[in-house]
């Protein structure tokens, strides 16, 4: 109050505490400021019933945005029901508003939204806004999971992927379901693999003419392109807008076929080259990150899907195809040959084995002996391309199987027979090999693959006992020939000379030195064919006429090896007890040797033991006799016989033979090839002490020659090593051995010096 002056006499004042509501209005000035700033959509909808319902009185800048996306530019002034929004978007939205009308007052709702329309995702949150326990709005926040959701989508598809390949599925099965929806947002692209190998190969959904391009392209072309494009094996997408304009060898392939081009390298656990995972467009494109990003983050499961393709191939191909040739595998041809007789269909089944050849490769080395085995396997293809064969295979080691019809028998032997005219190349060295044949027939003889196998194994072992190139398998031997008819042909022959003799390789076992070999009598009769020594030796016995034949035989023996090209080599005849009994056998041997000018240190005789016990004061000085003269004593089928260990020790022999009875079972678990072994390790103890050297006949497989030599005993003879040769075909497999003898055989078992040959 004031004077009249104006002077201040009284002064009243109030005041109010506004620190409450500028606090409230700080605070709701802050929740605005959060709820426009978030990054995540806000709004209220109104809750309660008539003409406001389910309409938005508030929606953040966020979601603004949200509805701008999907193609409206403010908030409709609508329920939300009736936005306009695309109809699969709408269905969703109705089924989510639906759960808010029964949502007790109080409580909160969580929920994914799906929008198909834009392949969005959209995490719901609501909760109610209460007035006087009445939900009045929903406070709405969406949250967009598009990225983590996709991200999970994507692992469930690679790890059904993963499954589908677990249970053998195609590879292009597998990758189909790994790359769906990879380009969803970059239209007109398509995706696909292209693998390592010669020639390229292609997979997915890539343009055929891409697939056609790829089949001109090898391996070495894919290595090139990325030694270049990603030398230090990062694996990252490299993109290519215009093909026609890239330097790339590669991409001047593919530019016919597609222009733009994004690729991803694929890279095996050791860090091998397996393939790209490409994506190929018909125009130059300039693309968005999108696309390469998503095939970065397939690189992995691609690789590794393609690297369990690629070994599940590689184990197929080795269940099914010889590494080494290329030919089918023994299992091949085995479902080969069971289909064609399941379908009902006649068969032949040829098994064709190389004569010797595991000393080859032990001599020349296994370069050499796969070189062969390829080089075998290259003339089969070629023969099995002009008869149409049904299928050829390597069986193992250096067997072949080959399917045919029965009536290319014949016309096949001649041609299979042709195939070792020619010479086999060794390290620039021409070798001349053997082979032999056994056939087998369906339904003739067999009606399933295994029964033709073994009769097919059969016939080529029955091939090589009689000495010739092919056999087909028969069930019951030949009848026998009467001895009447056979002592007639045998005099028949001893006239017209139709004896001959064959040869079987002698091998030292401790140096592989090829040291002799054993002369063996074959006959083949103008009218009889074919007589084996079992069928005609006990009949000449009876007849009297082994005399005569064995004369026949030592004298043929002394000419035809000293035509042989090795001088040192030792020649083993058969001398029966008819001979030893002659008083002038003794002056027939030096006849014999002084004819054809063979030394008798190469001449080696071979007697039995009931020949050297008939007589033997007699046999002793006529053995006696030709070893003073340099001959060599033989004694055939040791531990068969009769004689006792006494007149072996009295009697001058310096070779004893075991018999194949007691070498058969080497090799084997089982209790007869321990006894079998006991036997010849007893024997090898008795011939060291009596400075005698010792032979094992009938050797057939490598473990027999290895129980053998671990023996101690000396000289190997049997199928291993070859059958018995004509005098031609032994001096040239003699000249191809690969471990030569340079000296005459050494007069007591010490091993002779041997070379190996160039």
């Amino acid at each position: 109050m004031r004077d009249p002056d104006g002077t201040l006499r009284l002064m009243i004042g109030f005041g109010e505490d506004q620190t409450q509501d500028r606090s409230q209005a700080e605070q709701m000035n802050l929740l605005r400021t959060m709820v426009d700033t978030s990054v995540d959509p806000l709004l209220v909808l109104d809750a309660r019933p008539g003409d406001q319902h389910l309409r938005v009185v508030y929606g953040n800048p966020a979601m603004l945005d949200l509805l701008r996306h999907h193609g409206l530019e403010q908030l409709p002034d609508l329920p939300m029901p009736q936005w306009p929004m695309a109809e699969g978007n709408t269905v969703n939205i109705l089924a989510m508003l639906a759960q808010l009308t029964g949502l007790p007052a109080g409580s909160t709702y969580r929920d994914t939204l799906f929008l198909p329309e834009a392949q969005q995702w959209l995490e719901v949150h609501v909760s109610g806004i209460l007035e006087s326990d009445t939900c009045t709005h929903w406070a709405i926040s969406l949250r967009d999971v598009t990225a983590q959701r996709q991200g999970e989508l994507q692992q469930e598809r690679v790890a059904r992927a993963h499954r589908l390949a677990l249970t053998g599925a195609p590879l292009s099965g597998t990758l189909c379901l790994l790359l769906q929806g990879a380009d969803r947002f970059d239209v007109g692209w398509q995706l696909g693999l292209m693998i390592a190998g010669t020639p390229l190969r292609t997979v997915g959904a890539l343009p055929d003419a891409v697939a056609v391009a790829a089949q001109h392209l090898d391996g070495e072309t894919l290595r090139q392109h990325w030694q270049a494009l990603d030398p230090d094996r990062e694996g990252l997408p490299q993109t290519c807008p215009d093909l026609a304009r890239s330097t790339s060898p590669l991409h001047a392939a593919l530019s016919p076929a597609a222009r733009a081009l994004i690729e991803v390298p694929l890279y095996g656990r050791d860090g091998q080259l397996l393939g790209s995972l490409l994506a190929t467009h018909t125009t130059p494109h300039a693309w968005t990150a999108d696309l390469p990003a998503t095939l970065r983050h397939l690189e992995p499961s691609a690789a590794m899907l393609l690297e369990q393709h690629l070994n599940q191939e590689r184990l197929q191909r080795l269940a099914y195809r010889d590494p080494l040739t290329d030919l089918l595998s023994r299992a091949a041809l085995s479902e080969c040959a069971g289909a064609h007789l399941t379908a009902g269909e006649p068969l032949a089944l040829g098994l064709l084995d190389l004569d010797r050849f595991r000393f080859l490769n032990d001599g020349f080395g296994h370069a050499v002996g796969d070189q062969l085995l390829r080089e075998l396997a290259a003339r089969l293809t070629a023969v099995a391309a002009r008869h149409d064969l049904r299928g050829v295979a390597r069986m193992g080691g250096d067997e072949f199987g080959l399917l045919a019809h029965p009536n290319q028998i014949g016309v096949l032997s001649a041609d299979l027979r042709a195939l070792f005219d020619e010479p086999f190349e060794a390290n620039g060295t021409p070798l001349l090999l053997e082979g032999s044949l056994g056939w087998s027939v369906a339904p003739a003889t067999a009606h399933d693959a295994q029964t033709l196998l073994q009769q097919a194994d059969a016939a080529l072992y029955g091939a090589k006992r009689a000495q010739q190139f092919s056999e087909v398998y028969a069930p019951a031997p030949p009848a026998r020939i009467p001895s009447v008819t056979m002592e007639s042909a045998l005099r028949e022959s001893l006239r017209d000379r139709h004896f001959r003799l064959a040869y079987q390789p002698q091998v030292h076992l401790a140096t592989g030195q090829l040291v002799g070999a054993e002369a063996l009598l074959r006959w083949t009769h103008p009218v009889l064919g074919p007589v084996t020594p079992d069928q005609f030796i006990p009949v000449a016995e009876l007849a009297g006429l082994m005399p005569r034949l064995g004369e026949w035989v030592l004298r043929t023996a002394c000419h035809e090896v000293t035509r042989f090209s090795n001088p040192h080599l030792s020649v083993s005849v058969n001398v029966s007890s008819r001979q030893l009994s002659d008083p002038t056998f003794s002056s027939r041997v030096r006849q014999a040797l002084s004819d054809s000018g063979l030394r008798p240190q190469r001449l080696v005789l071979e007697v039995t033991e009931s020949g050297l016990i008939d007589n033997p004061t007699r046999v002793r000085e006529v053995l006696q006799e030709l070893r003073d003269l340099g001959v060599r004593v033989s004694m055939d089928d040791f531990g068969t016989g009769y004689s006792s260990l006494f007149s072996l020790r009295s009697l001058p022999v310096d070779e004893l033979k075991i018999d194949r009875a007691f070498v058969r079972d080497l090799g084997q678990d089982t209790q007869a090839a321990r006894e079998s072994l006991a036997i010849v390790m007893a024997s090898v103890l008795m011939a060291r002490a009596l400075d005698i050297e010792l032979l094992a006949e009938g050797v057939e497989t490598p473990e027999q020659e290895r129980a053998l030599r671990e023996a101690g005993c000396d000289l190997g003879q049997g199928w291993l090593y070859a059958r018995a040769l004509e005098p031609a075909d032994f001096d040239a497999f003699e000249q191809t051995w690969p471990v030569r003898l340079l000296g005459d055989r050494p007069a007591t078992p010490v091993p002779a010096v041997a070379t190996l040959r160039d």
